[in-house]
């Protein structure tokens, strides 16, 4: 599906459309189709501040009809290749951290050139406060906490549906 299929605000756009498309598709034979799931969207309001409600609209619409849904979770930015003409950055929260130690959160290659889309393998380890847990006894919350909504929701179900 194209990288605006949810907007930078979280609306899953040009929902008409979008429907005829897939049922033409389907009509052609088409068993799938395949979304980026952006971070940036998803996680924008702040750290753990999840809202899936575009992606989980898309999967009901998608299995409407039957079809699959590929759904990549992003975890990078989006928009800095040469005919890209859709920009997903970061989370703010995430390039506010970035600004305060780009040393150490953003990637690197082996000639070590940044990139300013992806951050780097070991940011895990990195210090972020707003991850840091209350206590050891409990990790920072997952990134896709809540893909399932509540009590596994729409997402779960269809997946468990494909995986059978």
């Amino acid at each position: 599906l194209p990288l605006d299929t949810v907007s930078r605000d979280g609306r899953l756009q040009r929902v008409e459309e979008l429907q005829g498309r897939l049922a033409a598709l389907k009509r052609c034979g088409v068993e799938g189709v395949m979304v980026d799931v952006w971070w940036g969207i998803v996680e924008r309001a702040g750290p753990g501040q999840h809202d899936w409600g575009a992606y989980l609209h898309l999967v009901r619409l998608v299995a409407a009809l039957d079809l699959r849904l590929h759904a990549v979770l992003s975890f990078h930015a989006c928009g800095a290749n040469a005919a890209d003409d859709y920009h997903v950055p970061l989370p703010q929260w995430v390039v506010d951290a970035v600004a305060r130690d780009p040393a150490g959160l953003l990637f690197a290659d082996r000639a070590g050139s940044k990139s300013d889309e992806y951050l780097s393998l070991w940011a895990d380890h990195a210090p972020m406060p707003m991850l840091l847990a209350p206590s050891t006894a409990h990790p920072p919350p997952s990134p896709v906490k809540g893909w399932g909504g509540e009590g596994g929701g729409d997402a779960s179900a269809l997946m468990e549906r494909e995986s059978e």
